[in-house]
């Protein structure tokens, strides 16, 4: 969808966490899961990044583009990292998320992650850790 006000109201449900306003908004033509804001993060991205896992559980039953990057190149992942959701990231991991995924600043999500159990959650495979772009700030 090309109109940004249509878009801003599926993005503002999903910053929101309002799953039930994304079924609706879905359900009209106009909008399509791989819809993205003006920086190009999704639906998921927000819903992450918030924190809110009933949300980003539907959006993932509805298989939106998992790995997508934003002009950051952050995944959902990313996001939800940075914003130490534990629990969004379990989701998102278990969900297939590629863990090894690095964004503009060569960041995977487990170089940006500061609490232990995000780590653990995002902790890259054990070729990947060697790599100096993904585990330049762990511990």
């Amino acid at each position: 969808m090309s109109d940004d006000s249509g878009i801003n109201f599926y993005i503002e449900a999903a910053k929101r966490g309002n799953e039930e306003q994304i079924d609706e908004l879905l359900k009209q033509p106009e909008y399509t899961i791989a819809s993205v804001d003006g920086l190009g993060n999704t639906a998921l991205h927000w819903a992450a990044s918030g924190g809110h896992s009933d949300c980003v559980k539907y959006l993932l039953g509805k298989k939106i583009a998992l790995n997508a990057q934003n002009q950051n190149g952050d995944t959902a992942l990313h996001k939800a990292v940075w914003r130490h959701h534990a629990e969004t990231c379990k989701l998102i991991v278990d969900a297939g998320a590629d863990v090894e995924i690095v964004n503009h600043d060569g960041k995977c999500p487990y170089a940006i992650a500061r609490d232990a159990d995000i780590k653990r959650i995002v902790a890259p495979p054990l070729e990947m850790a060697e790599d100096d772009e993904c585990d330049e700030d762990s511990d």
